[in-house]
């Protein structure tokens, strides 16, 4: 390691000192400011949770539900089609059912997330544990309709979608071009997931230092970063072995 590269990063752990001690002292000076609101928003949330549930469908399945309509008509135009335009066809069908997929699966996150905000012990549980299991019905059953739609219309893909070894039957039925495409996809969302946990693990950090929040979060995306960096290093070794 040359003086070049020490000097880099000691000057990126001075930045990262400075924004850090600013960052905790403005938390600290505006803990009031900053956490009242914050618990009103959650307290909030927690008393609206009947409506929010349905909102859920509208925003997001409903959209989710459209784009892939869309993308099954042109799918089905694809057969109708001369062999000059089927490969714009087929992007704007995967562009479309890409778009569906996005919203479901901010449908599906969104879903758990406000169980977990509003599970509480009160004569409104049982709402709130129906419409949890409806919405997550909605949304698995679209992956399946997607898949079972893709597979209709392209033989070569394989994996029943609610088994287990789906994304590796899925993986192992595509050609090289498809692998190396989902693998590239893959690794830059490893590095940006672990760089927001990162940022999360930091936060919550600093946020039980200077609010005291608890550990509970701490522990969370710490071990979410170790899980992370494990599975991968040993994936990266199990793969550099059959070389």
């Amino acid at each position: 390691m040359n003086k070049k590269t020490i000097l880099k990063m000691g000057l990126l752990l001075l930045i990262g000192g400075v924004v850090g001690a600013v960052f905790s002292l403005g938390m600290a000076y505006g803990a009031e400011a900053v956490g009242t609101p914050f618990l009103n928003l959650l307290s909030s949330i927690n008393e609206n949770s009947r409506y929010l549930y349905p909102l859920l469908i509208i925003l997001f399945f409903i959209p989710a539900i459209w784009y892939y309509r869309k993308g099954v008509d042109i799918l089905k135009k694809c057969q109708e089609i001369d062999d000059d335009l089927l490969d714009d066809y087929d992007k704007k069908s995967n562009k479309m059912i890409g778009i569906s997929m996005l919203f479901n699966g901010i449908f599906m996150a969104l879903n758990f997330m406000l169980l977990g905000m509003t599970y509480t012990i009160n004569r409104s549980i049982m709402f709130v544990m129906v419409m949890f299991l409806v919405n997550t019905l909605l949304s698995s059953s679209l992956e399946i309709f997607i898949v079972k739609n893709i597979q209709k219309h392209d033989p070569r893909i394989k994996g029943d979608p609610t088994s287990f070894r789906f994304h590796k039957d899925y993986v192992n039925s595509c050609d090289e071009a498809e692998q190396l495409r989902i693998y590239r996809a893959g690794y830059n969302t490893f590095q940006i997931i672990r760089n927001v946990t990162i940022g999360f693990m930091l936060f919550a950090i600093l946020t039980n230092m200077i609010l005291d929040t608890g550990a509970y979060a701490v522990f969370m995306t710490s071990g979410l970063l170790l899980v992370e960096n494990i599975v991968y290093s040993m994936i990266t070794m199990k793969e550099e072995a059959k070389i």
